[in-house]
């Protein structure tokens, strides 16, 4: 895909009166590429003016090495286009030009290829300054190369004080004297037009953020080798990323020349750096005697690279950083992996916790543990990792880097034959907080998990939540799929309170607007609001997180179906788990989340409750809340200011709680929400936002595959 602006940098420089341009970057940054797009669009143009140029594209091999024959670069160009040795090359293409408007342009690339060698390097920047020299302000001649920005900032030394060669020099637009290079990273856009061409069909899957991170072409270039290897496997974590890198540097460093040497620098620059972008280059000085070769290789390869840098006595010191952050963060991990003795432990997090609390490499250091411990099948280590006091968005985000990766590593089969998946699932779910649909990756790492082999009892508990999902989503097509995995697991709840197959199938049945019901079910559900249902004497039997699952459902079920008998549903919850709720647990928080919400929606008090609950729903947010049951309270503080008539405040509540539900696709409650606006946008007189809500209710049930009977009266 042509790029932008090295057709403006080019269009600019031809008809200007400099005499050369380079293309700078690091490696992999596509210079190569953008030379050969220049080449191909200047042959197809139309233009009369451009329609004669002669267009010499070499290899810095060509002409800088092995020159036993030849005493100057311009006779081995002039061998090259088969002009007479006597011939001035440039006086030559000056009068054509004059004459004919057309212009001699040189374009060399291939520098990289000869880095390693310190005298032709020497030379060849001698003789690359001769030629510049001697094209001088001839409008006829345009000379063009590529070069990496190491060996650039080298030549640039060599040029610094030529006021005639630098007065010649065109930089481009894009050109950034800090990084050395003029050549910008791609644009989001750039990006997703790519993504396009390699996978039309799941451009939308990556997510902004982790499109941003393959903003170098060498970036692209991994990430459609990995979807060429495993074309089914999405993510939408920056696993990926992470996968690029880690393959990048086992190709740059790991499994290339001096690999021993490369490795032990980048782990002593790496803990050199810590806490700053770059270290001097005299602090490392002692260990480039002994990388000498290492050390080239890697500012060759783009890894490292040099910079100046002004210290506060005003002088310029040399500094040495890698290029990207993320590559310095594996080796800042491995460095501190090998000093602990290869032992992720407690301790080993607490020191990355507490060392690098305001460090921008501290979550990328976790998440490289992450990645190390997953691959090891170190469920100790995850158990450590997952058991510091991270904030809620990094222990979310680290659990769906976690899941995402134990599902690719087994669809790459990357992991140990006896690898202990049932362990991991254990340590993973236990972190996994029950429920929580507000937050933007827990769907995601639940249908992740599911892909990851399991006891089926793990499973069950997978497909239940998927399906608790799409109830409260409205998608009985989505609902069908989970129940029939279900029924296909074949795992054996009779040890449950309630059928989660008969309760989902019922479910299922309503949101298809199918009058008849599950006589049965209804029976025992109506015993269960009765207090009628035996849960082993009550008050001494422990109800599992399927239990909590299952009365989740029933919450569901008659929300559906018997709207006005929730009261009573809250009042049988209450009782059988009195002690329960008084717990710290996320189970607690989500039902104590529903039962305030209830509360304040119906019209009268609810005094079935204990006084015990009733206190614990005065701190209006149980401790351990996810973010959905949080989300419930705050739709609550909506229903609360509609009973205490003050509206406008109603109303702000519930067009933020809106907001959230739309947002995460829960249709179930944000068709209620509707319907509480309909009734506050009456009473304040706003028949526009009214009209607004109608059309919105209207407009879902038209293009979902759920009954319109669910917009009923009896919903409210």
């Amino acid at each position: 895909m042509p790029r932008i602006f090295p057709q403006i940098d080019f269009d600019h420089f031809y008809e200007s009166n400099y005499s050369f341009m380079a293309i700078i970057s690091r490696a992999g940054c596509g210079k190569t590429i953008i030379l050969n797009h220049l080449v191909e669009r200047h042959l197809a143009t139309e233009e009369n003016s451009k329609k004669n140029d002669t267009l010499l594209f070499l290899t810095a091999r060509e002409i800088f090495e092995d020159q036993i024959n030849y005493t100057t670069v311009e006779e081995r160009i002039k061998a090259k286009i088969g002009l007479d040795v006597r011939t001035d090359l440039v006086a030559f293409f000056t009068q054509h030009h004059q004459q004919k408007g057309s212009k001699f342009i040189i374009i060399i690339d291939g520098f990289s290829e000869i880095t390693a060698h310190n005298d032709v390097k020497v030379a060849m920047f001698d003789k690359l300054i001769n030629l510049i020299c001697t094209i001088g302000d001839s409008t006829g001649v345009k000379l063009m190369f590529a070069m990496r920005s190491n060996m650039w900032n080298r030549f640039f030394d060599r040029i610094r004080g030529m006021s005639f060669v630098l007065g010649r020099w065109f930089p481009g637009i894009c050109f950034d004297i800090k990084d050395q290079s003029n050549i910008p990273p791609l644009a989001l856009e750039e990006i997703d037009e790519i993504l396009l061409k390699i996978d039309p069909q799941k451009t939308n899957c990556l997510t902004t953020e982790v499109k941003s991170q393959l903003k170098y072409p060498s970036y692209i270039q991994w990430y459609y080798l990995l979807k060429g290897e495993f074309p089914h496997f999405d993510t939408t974590s920056d696993l990926i990323f992470y996968e690029i890198i880690d393959r990048f540097i086992v190709q740059k460093v790991f499994e290339s020349t001096y690999a021993t040497e490369k490795v032990a620098f980048c782990k002593k620059l790496s803990s050199l750096i810590r806490g700053q972008k770059s270290a001097p280059k005299s602090a490392v000085l002692h260990d480039l005697a002994t990388f000498k070769n290492a050390y080239k290789e890697l500012l060759a390869d783009g890894i490292l690279m040099e910079e100046k840098k002004e210290e506060d006595d005003g002088f310029t010191e040399e500094h040495v950083r890698f290029v990207q952050p993320h590559v310095f963060e594996y080796f800042l991990f491995l460095d501190l992996y090998h000093r602990a003795n290869k032992k992720m432990d407690n301790h080993f997090f607490e020191q990355i916790y507490k060392q690098y609390t305001s460090n921008t490499s501290r979550f990328q250091l976790l998440q490289w543990s992450a990645k190390f411990a997953t691959m090891k099948g170190d469920e100790v280590a995850l158990q450590a990792l997952l058991s510091l006091s991270l904030s809620n968005y990094e222990k979310k985000s680290l659990i769906h880097f976690i899941t995402e990766y134990l599902n690719y590593s087994n669809h790459s089969k990357q992991l140990a034959y006896h690898f202990p998946f049932e362990k991991i699932h254990k340590v993973v779910y236990n972190q996994l907080a029950p429920l929580d649909f507000i937050d933007s990756h827990y769907i995601e790492t639940i249908s992740s998990l599911i892909e990851v082999p399991a006891k089926r009892s793990q499973t069950f508990r997978y497909l239940t939540i998927l399906a608790i999902y799409n109830s409260l989503s409205l998608q009985p097509n989505e609902l069908i799929k989970n129940i029939a995995e279900i029924e296909k697991l074949n795992f054996n709840t009779s040890n449950l309170a309630f059928p989660t197959l008969r309760l989902l199938n019922d479910i299922y049945q309503h949101l298809l607007g199918n009058r008849g019901s599950d006589e049965d079910l209804l029976l025992k559900i109506e015993e269960f609001k009765q207090l009628k249902l035996n849960f082993n004497t009550v008050k001494n039997y422990i109800l599992n997180d399927l239990d909590m699952l299952n009365l989740a459902l029933i919450m569901i079920h008659q929300s559906i179906h018997q709207a006005k008998e929730i009261p009573r549903t809250i009042n049988a919850i209450s009782t059988y788990l009195t002690d329960f709720l008084m717990n710290e647990s996320t189970f607690s928080a989500y039902f104590l989340s529903v039962i305030n919400f209830t509360d304040f929606k119906k019209e009268t008090e609810n005094n079935n409750i204990s006084s015990k609950i009733k206190s614990k729903l005065h701190l209006k947010t149980a401790h351990n809340s996810t973010q959905f049951s949080k989300s419930l309270y705050l739709l609550s503080k909506a229903y609360r200011n509609l009973k205490k008539s003050n509206y406008n405040r109603a109303i702000i509540y519930a067009e933020k709680s809106l907001e959230l539900f739309q947002r995460n696709k829960l249709k179930l409650i944000e068709i209620a929400l509707y319907d509480l606006l309909d009734e506050l946008y009456e009473l304040t007189g706003n028949k526009e936002k009214r009209n607004n809500c109608l059309y919105l209710k209207m407009k879902y049930f038209k293009q979902q595959q759920v009954s319109p009977l669910l917009f009923r009266e009896d919903f409210k």
